[in-house]
């Protein structure tokens, strides 16, 4: 590890292929999930205040309480189905889980660089952390992959992102959809006489 963390934290963030190319052969995937865990608090943090601001909510704690461990389960599940994606199609172990937690640091420094912003743009600040996020998660992948599996990466990242964006942003949108077309179908339901 560098000497200062946060440096170090910016130089996987911001040069992903040179941070990974430092890395030793063995997994070291504690180091891995510690900046992961606070990004995707920082992230959700900001995705809540979003949320609350968006919708001229005053219960922010209320939203809190729904959004922290929501997206703390959302990101738990999508780390263990992208690590093992990675581990089982690029062949390379726990550097697959490794990776996958790697990928989620970016999501702190969205949300640090936005969150002044939300204050002001709560829905703009929102859409392009939606929008921005997973390209920058799928370059640390890409660059993670580059490093552990050259061979194998272009394959794994295809897997990566069906099992990680596409799966749950789809079982997502449905969801959504059956909430909104039942509440849409008991609303204008009237009985016939």
């Amino acid at each position: 590890m560098k000497e200062n963390y946060l440096q170090w934290l910016w130089l996987g963030v911001s040069r992903p292929r040179d941070f990974f190319a430092g890395f030793p052969s063995e997994p070291r995937l504690a180091l891995a999930l510690k900046p992961a865990l606070v990004a995707v608090l920082l992230g959700a943090t900001m995705f809540g205040w979003a949320i609350a601001r968006g919708t001229s909510s005053d219960s922010v704690i209320a939203v809190m309480l729904l959004v922290l461990p929501g997206a703390l389960l959302y990101a738990a599940t999508l780390w263990l189905l992208g690590g093992m994606a990675l581990a089982r199609t690029a062949r390379i172990g726990e550097h697959g889980w490794e990776i996958a937690a790697w990928a989620w640091v970016p999501a702190g420094y969205l949300a640090l660089i936005l969150l002044p912003v939300v204050a002001v743009f709560p829905v703009t600040s929102l859409a392009t952390g939606m929008l921005g996020l997973p390209f920058w998660h799928l370059y640390v992948v890409h660059a993670g992959l580059g490093r552990f599996a050259p061979a194998r990466a272009r394959r794994a990242l295809v897997v990566y992102v069906v099992v990680v964006l596409a799966v749950p942003l789809t079982l997502l949108a449905t969801l959504a959809g059956l909430i909104l077309w039942s509440e849409a179908s008991v609303v204008t339901f009237v009985p016939p006489r």
